[in-house]
């Protein structure tokens, strides 16, 4: 009797495979710590804004703006 490959085994090929994929996901999700990464996480979101507010201000104070410029043939960037 010869072996044949038709619709009704792609399908369980097919089938069994996601299963073994959500199988995989679901163990893999399992072994991911999903908790924060820092204890004060909104202390420290706080100060980081007020840091990019500092960058902002001391760009924006800056008496010629900072002119940035890209030469293709000797393949280099300037910044003034």
């Amino acid at each position: 009797m010869k072996f044949r490959f038709h619709w009704g085994w792609a399908i369980a090929v097919f089938y069994t495979s996601f299963v073994a994929v959500m199988v995989y996901f679901v163990i893999y999700s399992k072994s991911v710590d999903h908790s924060l990464v820092r204890d004060n996480y909104y202390d420290y979101d706080v100060g980081y804004e007020k840091l990019i507010g500092q960058k902002k201000r001391n760009s924006a104070s800056l008496k010629n703006p900072v002119k940035i410029a890209y030469n293709s043939q000797e393949k280099n960037v300037v910044i003034e």
